[in-house]
């Protein structure tokens, strides 16, 4: 029997973290080997199908942001019972921290091989998280208008285009009495958004709604809505290959499929401390 394990203190750590662990070697009978190994590898990915079988399609875009090697002993004998090798690294302080997405995915791992001659290698791996420092980003008031023809249809006003997430975003509607319509929809939408080899593809996810009907809208008058947000949702996430974010969609519905809409990016951030850490497996909704 020739086992390898792998243990760290942690399952998720900061960009410029160190991390401290022990590859352990297990046998029942002594051999001897050419080396002990420990792998870091950080990959990004983003991947688009297109078409289905004879035509279909893959486009793959990825990005190395750890490849690194470090021998944790040279070629010697491995005694039977438990042989314990520590080791310790600083993570690079530029990574992208962790993330999981339909189309792109950022992933680390470590992998611990053990190199025989004439055998299989015994090896072993473990993923862990890279997470993200929560920054504060700076708000800014909202007033965005949906004019058709000089007559301005609906009016927006948010006090702040920053949602925090966990907490109700607070939106004042105003309809002209000009327009003629069903009702106002309103619409949290998250995208992620990817282009491996210049082929696009988005994805759409409503994550909150509220349908206001023409008769709970008076005309020519500001009205309160409410959207509900949740803290488990993920924070928008931009690299070279992938990119996320929220935006906010409030429509007009107008029969006969003439909808006018008014789109408002929006910044995300949750409710930490300057420093605190969050696992980005944590929360999502795929």
């Amino acid at each position: 029997m020739r086992k390898v394990s792998l243990n760290i203190e942690k399952k998720t750590y900061l960009p410029g973290d160190r991390i401290e662990g022990l590859v352990t070697v297990s046998t029942d009978e002594y051999f001897e080997c050419n080396r002990v190994v420990l792998s870091i590898k950080g990959q990004e990915r983003s991947r688009v199908v297109r078409g289905s079988g004879d035509t279909r399609r893959v486009y793959l875009e990825k990005k190395q942001h750890i490849d690194e090697r470090i021998e944790l002993v040279g070629s010697t004998g491995m005694p039977a019972g438990d042989t314990n090798f520590p080791f310790s690294f600083i993570l690079p302080e530029n990574i992208p921290h962790s993330f999981q997405g339909r189309y792109g995915r950022v992933e680390y791992k470590l992998v611990a091989k053990v190199e025989v001659s004439w055998a299989i290698d015994p090896k072993t791996r473990k993923k862990f998280s890279v997470g993200r420092k929560h920054e504060i980003p700076i708000a800014h008031s909202v007033y965005s208008n949906l004019d058709d023809d000089d007559a301005r249809l609906l009016s927006v006003q948010m006090p702040s285009d920053v949602i925090h997430l966990g907490r109700d975003y607070p939106i004042k509607l105003m309809v002209s009495n000009e327009v003629k319509m069903r009702g106002v929809r309103i619409e949290l939408i998250y995208h992620e958004f990817v282009s491996p080899k210049g082929h696009k593809a988005t994805k759409k996810q409503t994550l909150a709604k509220l349908v206001l009907d023409e008769l709970e809208l008076p005309r020519q008058m500001w009205i309160d809505a409410t959207i509900h947000t949740q803290g488990e949702w993920l924070l928008p996430f931009k690299t070279e290959l992938i990119e996320t974010y929220y935006k906010l969609k409030v429509t007009l519905d107008i029969a006969w499929r003439i909808d006018k809409t008014i789109w408002v990016p929006l910044k995300i951030t949750h409710e930490l401390s300057q420093n605190d850490e969050k696992d980005p497996f944590a929360f999502g909704f795929y």
